[in-house]
C-alpha cells in the first residue's frame, strides 16, 4: 500500500493506530495519507491524532499529506486542528521528500510555522490553504533567517491561500486574509518561475498590483484566480495579459460573492486583432463585470488570422450589466 484515504466509515482511533504500527512492521511505507477529521466514530482531535501517527511512522516516504477538502468543516473540527496543529506540523517536518500539503478548510485562526516548514521541506510542489484558518484566517510564525535565499522553496508550482468562504441565509460572507505582499513574497521567492497555479481570492491586502512580488509574477503561470483582490482591475489585467503571464491559460476575476466589478471595456482594448501574438487564455471568468458588447466581440473573435484570444473556449459573463437585455454577440 502507497496511497491511504480514510473518510466516513466506523473506523476508531485506536484500530487505525494499530493499522498505521501494522503498516509499518510489514515495511509498506506509505507515499500519500489523506484522513478526514469528520468521523462517526471519533472526535476531530481522535482523528487528527490518527492522522499525527500515520505521518510519524511514515515521515521517510511520504509525499503527499492532506487532511483537507472542499468542503467547511464544523467548527469544532476547524478548532480540534489548530488546538493540535503545532505538534502536527513538527511531524511533517520530518517528512524530507513531500512534495504536497493540502490543508484547505482546515484550522480556526491558525499559525503556519512557514520558515521552518521551507527549511525542512526542500522539495514541496503544492501547499493548498485554500480557507486554512477560517473566518480569521491564518498567520505566519517565526522568523525569517539569515540564509532564507538558500532554505526557501524552489520547486513550487501551486500556491492556493483564497480566504474562508461562508454561506449565510442573506448571501456569502467572506473571512478575513492576512496574507499581504511581504506573506506571498516570502512564499514564492525562489519559485516564481516554476509556479503554475496561484488562488489569491479574496487577499485584500495584497497592496497594489505593481509592487515587487506582480512585476516577478512568473512566465508558467498557467491559473491566476484573483477575485476580491487589487488584481482585479483594469490596469492590472492588462499588465498580466501583455507583459507577466504568456502562458496564462484561465483567468479568474470573479467568484461567488465577489463580482468583477472594477472590470471594464479598459482592460481589453489594447488587444485588438493584430496588436500583438496571440494569447494562451482558454477560460476567463468576469461575472458582474462592466464589459460591454464591443469586449465580448473582441474576445470571442477566432476568425482573424491575427485574433488575440483564439483559444478562448470558455467565458463567464454572468450578471454583466452592461449586456443584460441588449447584448447580440
Amino acid at each position: 500500500i502507497e496511497n491511504l484515504t480514510i473518510s466516513g466509515g466506523n473506523f476508531t482511533k485506536d484500530g487505525l493506530m494499530q493499522f498505521a504500527d501494522n503498516l509499518a512492521i510489514a515495511g509498506a511505507g506509505l507515499k500519500s495519507i489523506h484522513i478526514d477529521l469528520s468521523a462517526p466514530k471519533m472526535t476531530p482531535s481522535d482523528a487528527l491524532g490518527a492522522l499525527q501517527h500515520f505521518v510519524e511512522v511514515n515521515a521517510p516516504t511520504l509525499e503527499r499529506i492532506s487532511c483537507g477538502r472542499e468542503a467547511p468543516y464544523a467548527p469544532a473540527e476547524r478548532r480540534a486542528f489548530t488546538k493540535g496543529s503545532n505538534r502536527l506540523f513538527d511531524l511533517i517536518k520530518l517528512c524530507t521528500g513531500l512534495k504536497v500539503l493540502d490543508l484547505t478548510n482546515c484550522g480556526e485562526d491558525a499559525r503556519l510555522p512557514l520558515f521552518d516548514l521551507q527549511r525542512a521541506l526542500p522539495h514541496l510542489e503544492e501547499l493548498k490553504l485554500n480557507h486554512f484558518g477560517g473566518e480569521p484566517g491564518w498567520r505566519v510564525v517565526g522568523r525569517i533567517s539569515p540564509d532564507f535565499e538558500e532554505t526557501c522553496w524552489r520547486n513550487l508550482r501551486v500556491l492556493e491561500v483564497a480566504v474562508s468562504l461562508e454561506t449565510t441565509s442573506v448571501g456569502h460572507r467572506y473571512g478575513n486574509s492576512n496574507v499581504d505582499g511581504e506573506t506571498l513574497f516570502c512564499i514564492l521567492f525562489n519559485s516564481i518561475e516554476c509556479l503554475e497555479v496561484l488562488d489569491v481570492t479574496g487577499c485584500t491586502h495584497l497592496g497594489d498590483w505593481r509592487d515587487t512580488i506582480w512585476d516577478r509574477l512568473p512566465f508558467n503561470l498557467r491559473t491566476l484566480r484573483c477575485a476580491r483582490t487589487p488584481l482585479a482591475d483594469d490596469g492590472a489585467v492588462r499588465h498580466i495579459l501583455s507583459h507577466l503571464c504568456p502562458a496564462l491559460e484561465e483567468l479568474e476575476l470573479a467568484s461567488v460573492g465577489a463580482n468583477a466589478q472594477h472590470i471594464t471595456d479598459e482592460a481589453f482594448t489594447p488587444f485588438t486583432p493584430g496588436s500583438g501574438p496571440p494569447l494562451a487564455l482558454t477560460t476567463l471568468r468576469i461575472p458582474g463585470s462592466a464589459v460591454s458588447e464591443a469586449s465580448v466581440r473582441l474576445l470571442c473573435d477566432d476568425v482573424a488570422a491575427d485574433a488575440r484570444f483564439p483559444r478562448l473556449r470558455s467565458l463567464d459573463l454572468a450578471s454583466c450589466r452592461a449586456l443584460v437585455g441588449r447584448a447580440h454577440v
